[in-house]
């Protein structure tokens, strides 16, 4: 609808639980509708990830010292 602000919703699950292997790669996708334009925030562990501000993460050569919380 034009003229409306709609805060945004998640569509999907896309961020479920990932178990990887050290030295994987692993992507979580936030799926979300709502008024654009629309901002990205990754964060582990509550802490911003740097320079993570799109819709999908992408997670390289994954180590355990990266087990945590990804919102």
């Amino acid at each position: 609808m034009v003229g409306t602000n709609n805060p945004p919703v998640f569509t999907t699950r896309g961020l479920t639980d990932r178990t990887a292997v050290v030295g994987d790669q692993v992507f979580f996708i936030a799926q979300v509708v709502g008024t654009w334009p629309l901002y990205y925030q990754w964060r582990f562990n509550d802490t911003n990830l740097d320079g993570a501000t799109n819709a999908i993460l992408k997670l390289t050569n994954v180590q355990t010292n990266q087990r945590g919380v990804i919102r």
